[in-house]
């Protein structure tokens, strides 16, 4: 049995597609959120889980780019990463564990999520799912706020 060559093309732009994945985490929270339009595909999707007033499924550039910013007011622009546990890089995927935090309200938030990434074949983002590792701890505090 012979095993195929993984593709050398998609080993050179993991790190990229890393790299593309790192900076949009960055524009997180951030009142600015432009500059995540220049990571997006034209068909992009981005999806929160839980039941929460943040928590659904955005469309287009213009929902995507509305939530961020809903998501940079509601929390008053305090969302920072404060580790990255660990990063897992495929061909057209990458995933980011982290630890999050933020405060609105007086209520503060800290919490692992899990963002994961599919790119196109450009390179821009295509779909980013958002995970929480206690989903009902994420929807007490965007409740709340």
């Amino acid at each position: 049995m012979t095993t195929a060559d993984p593709d050398e093309t998609n080993q050179q732009d993991s790190p990229r597609r890393l790299r593309i994945a790192e900076h949009f985490l960055a524009l997180l929270g951030r009142a600015d959120t432009k500059p995540v339009l220049d990571l997006l595909s034209s068909t992009a999707r981005y999806h929160v889980s839980g039941m929460h007033a943040l928590s659904g499924t955005y469309s287009s550039s213009d929902e995507i780019l509305a939530h961020l910013q809903e998501l940079a007011v509601r929390t008053n622009g305090t969302l920072e990463a404060t580790k990255w546990d660990d990063w897992l890089v495929g061909d057209f995927h990458v995933a980011a564990i982290g630890q999050l935090h933020m405060q609105a309200n007086g209520q503060i938030y800290e919490g692992r999520h899990v963002f994961l990434f599919a790119f196109d074949t450009s390179d821009k983002i295509d779909a980013v799912t958002v995970f929480y590792e206690d989903s009902a701890a994420a929807s007490r505090f965007f409740y709340e706020i």
